[in-house]
């Protein structure tokens, strides 16, 4: 803290003026004269004694917008397309018995064309086709569970059958999650099946990079603008970072607003109230960004809870639509140059984290990677994760990305599995009553930077 403040806080008491805490806590380390902290206090209110919270933060706020440059727009030409966009095949699923059959139906599909490319499973069986002694090689859904003191006792079904199978405690079967698709070989002796190997779905080894190129790609998530705890002079550090002309993408995953009845007693803890008028501010923060803008919802955005998401609601956020920006669903896959992006808000990880070994909300990594390995982005059905009855399986990661990014989480991860580069952003907001409760410990201003010169991300800190 800087040594001028017993001086500054002296001075301010003799002129009959008390800095509250959270004015303080907004003032560490800011060089801010007494003559300034006085001004920002509205003209009239200049009978009051303490100086605020709100009112340190439209001071600070000011500096920044004094401080924003106004560009010209870029003139490099950035190559882009999208990929796939789920808000073009959702449909209007009723949620009945058959819609669920063709969504595990679709998963079974898709998962097992890329399974039966793996050495031990090119010659596998149906379920109804497996013999009743020897050995054995078949692909199913996870149905069932059970953990015993020596391993795990697992049920896979298909559209013929099923089979239970004992699985002994290794990395992989402590892996396996309910609803994922897998492949198993072993042996049946006596009517009873052992599995000598559980098979994922998997990233190929040979994954390729994509062409070097001079552009920059920013990757953030979680900016929740509305909510007391936004940290909206942070936020507009990065974006005078930005608008210097250092980033040629900035790509949005998710949780652009608080929103409104997300969880428990959120309408205490919102600075906006209004959805709208939330969508509203993010368009003022960013409104010197000359970047292109890439955006996809989360499940505090102007859209279905369910996913896939379709886009955001046009009527609510035509805001975005006044920056220029690319809207799409959740999830969304964008080639850039050629190099294939998957984006993804990331709430599927939290069903991961609970059963994945070593999965933390404090270091997802392990989550992240199992993502890659199941080919799937939020595999468990039934969870914390709302899953639409579509007739296609939108979450399956049927091509092999260059790039997954996911938010939701609010802390940075990154892995890189056979070529793919994995990773959540963290936030721009502090902690929350409900993360409090939830033990989850935010980290804020800290932006992954994808440098498709020489295929490298570098992290940024915003102080």
């Amino acid at each position: 803290m800087d040594q001028r403040w017993p001086v500054l806080v002296e001075e301010l008491l003799r002129r009959g003026y008390v800095l509250t805490p959270g004015a303080l806590d907004l003032l560490k380390d800011r060089k801010l004269s007494v003559d300034e902290l006085i001004a920002s206090i509205p003209k009239d209110e200049e009978n009051k004694v303490f100086i605020t919270e709100d009112e340190i933060h439209h001071l600070l706020l000011g500096e920044r917008q004094k401080k924003k440059p106004r560009q010209k727009k870029r003139k490099k030409g950035i190559d882009m397309r999208i990929r796939l966009n789920p808000g073009d095949l959702i449909t209007s699923c009723e949620g009945t018995v058959e819609n669920f059959h063709n969504l595990f139906l679709d998963r079974l599909e898709k998962l097992r064309r890329i399974l039966l490319k793996r050495n031990g499973l090119t010659d596998s069986r149906r379920i109804s086709d497996v013999k009743k002694e020897g050995n054995f090689s078949t692909i199913g859904i996870v149905r069932d569970k059970r953990e015993t003191s020596k391993g795990y006792v697992i049920e896979i079904e298909d559209e013929t059958g099923s089979l239970t199978f004992f699985a002994p405690k290794g990395r992989d079967s402590s892996r396996v999650v309910l609803d994922e698709v897998i492949g198993v070989s072993g042996t049946i002796r006596g009517r009873r099946a052992y599995a000598e190997r559980i098979y994922f779905p998997e990233i190929p080894r040979t994954n390729s990079k994509p062409k070097e190129k001079d552009l920059r790609i920013a990757f953030i998530s979680d900016i929740h603008a509305g909510s007391k705890q936004f940290k909206e002079i942070l936020f507009m550090d990065f974006v005078n970072w930005i608008s210097e002309g250092s980033i040629d993408v900035l790509i949005m995953t998710g949780d652009l607003v608080d929103g409104i009845g997300v969880y428990p007693n959120q309408e205490d803890e919102l600075r906006i109230k209004g959805i709208r008028e939330q969508y509203e501010k993010i368009k003022e923060l960013l409104s010197s960004v000359d970047c292109e803008i890439i955006a996809i919802p989360g499940n505090h955005d102007a859209t279905r809870p369910m996913e896939p998401q379709p886009a955001f609601q046009e009527e609510i956020v035509e805001p975005l639509s006044d920056l220029g920006a690319v809207i799409l669903g959740n999830p969304s896959w964008v080639e850039i140059h050629g190099a294939k992006i998957l984006l993804y808000h990331g709430r599927g990880l939290d069903d991961l984290i609970t059963v994945i070994p070593e999965a933390t909300h404090e270091d997802p990594t392990q989550a992240v990677l199992e993502v890659l390995r199941k080919r799937h982005l939020a595999p468990i059905y039934g969870g914390k994760t709302p899953i639409a009855p579509e007739s296609k399986d939108l979450l399956v990661i049927d091509e092999v990305p260059h790039v997954l990014h996911m938010g939701h989480v609010h802390v940075n991860s990154y892995v890189e599995y056979r070529g793919v580069k994995a990773f959540t952003s963290g936030t721009w907001q502090e902690q929350t009553s409900f993360q409090r409760a939830m033990g989850i410990k935010p980290v804020l201003g800290e932006v992954p930077i994808l440098d498709l010169s020489d295929f490298r991300i570098r992290r940024i800190k915003i102080a």
